[in-house]
């Protein structure tokens, strides 16, 4: 990625031209995410890299998060 411009840039959009595919990081032997189950490297841009891994960090506590409180208010 390289943003080439006259002007200051302070902001952007990214846009995928196709939805990338999952990065799996392990076989999941009883799960798939977006039919993938197997380990994958990622194919965008090494300099997304980052900002991917903050993302799915964030997602998988909210995730453990609402688990969590689901379960304390003993629901199923």
């Amino acid at each position: 990625m390289e943003l080439v411009s006259s002007f200051n840039i302070n902001s952007y959009i990214i846009r995928y031209i196709k939805t990338p595919e999952p990065i799996v990081l392990d076989i999941l032997p009883e799960e798939t995410i977006n039919n993938v189950s197997t380990p994958q490297t990622c194919k965008l841009n090494e300099s997304l890299h980052r900002d991917i891994l903050e993302r799915a960090v964030r997602l998988a506590i909210s995730s453990r998060l609402s688990t969590a409180n689901t379960k304390d208010k003993g629901e199923k």
